[in-house]
């Protein structure tokens, strides 16, 4: 039986300006499940993050067919709908459904001398979750005994990339993590958008079971969808499911072993 929380997608656009995302086959998302989003360069896999986030795009979601109805992060559209710079984490989480936390690939220039714990109170008020000063202080805390080295007092011109990484992702998970015991029926739909963007093959193996072993955290109210060029660590589930686009197109979503032939025939060579 289908769950009503999963997220369907079926002959929908997602535009912004003169740029359209179409998704004209059925792309579910699961609770508990992450997908991995592979594309060649160019192929929409940040558009369609950023879409689905509003970072910070404003745009049009709608009906691509003659379709009697879709529906849409559990909420019925009729015809289309307009989306604000606000986007999908506002104009549709008044059905107390879905909330949405983005973590873009390329991080905003670094505030003027602001240290990490400075920044974490920054980027748990900016993701509007309602989160007390309590509960700040017990993210800081997590971050803290995870990464170590006196983290919180460091500035953030000191992190390296993948220590700045570390702590975006951390903060996300560990506000997800307190949001959703005190609102038990909303779900999260985290994106991340090329998380492990200048990694070395070591250090982005080591991310990506991190990401895993956090998201095993929140997975019960939680869908995971990141985008990543490391096509090489994709046979060691990293992803439940993959789903590939190409040209701002929704093509396929399945497993490693059945969508192995496809992606390699897009990416050329074996895998």
């Amino acid at each position: 039986m289908a769950n009503k929380n999963n997220i369907k997608f079926s002959n929908v656009s997602l535009s912004h300006k003169n740029v359209t995302f179409e998704i004209k086959n059925l792309l579910e998302l699961e609770i508990g499940k992450k997908y991995a989003l592979v594309a060649p360069s160019g192929g929409g896999k940040s558009l369609f993050l950023s879409l689905l986030a509003g970072y910070p795009f404003m745009g049009w979601i709608g009906k691509k067919q003659n379709i009697e109805k879709f529906s849409f992060f559990g909420f019925e559209i009729i015809d289309e709908c307009f989306l604000s710079n606000l986007s999908l984490r506002k104009s549709f989480t008044y059905n107390k459904i879905w909330k949405t936390v983005f973590l873009p690939q390329y991080l905003p220039n670094v505030r003027y001398v602001t240290n990490v714990s400075s920044e974490i109170t920054f980027i748990l008020k900016s993701i509007d979750f309602d989160i007390t000063k309590s509960e700040i202080d017990e993210v800081k805390k997590n971050i803290q005994k995870l990464i170590g080295n006196d983290v919180l007092s460091k500035n953030l011109l000191d992190l390296s990339g993948g220590e700045r990484r570390r702590v975006e992702l951390f903060v996300r998970i560990s506000a997800i993590s307190s949001y959703s015991k005190k609102h038990e029926n909303t779900k999260i739909l985290l994106l991340l958008d090329e998380p492990t963007t200048g990694f070395d093959m070591r250090s982005e193996r080591e991310f990506f079971n991190l990401i895993g072993d956090e998201f095993g955290k929140i997975k019960n109210n939680a869908i995971l969808v990141f985008s990543t060029h490391a096509l090489y660590l994709l046979k060691e589930n990293i992803a439940d499911e993959i789903v590939i686009l190409e040209k701002s197109k929704f093509k396929k979503q399945g497993s490693f072993s059945e969508l192995k032939p496809t992606i390699e025939g897009i990416f050329g060579g074996k895998l």
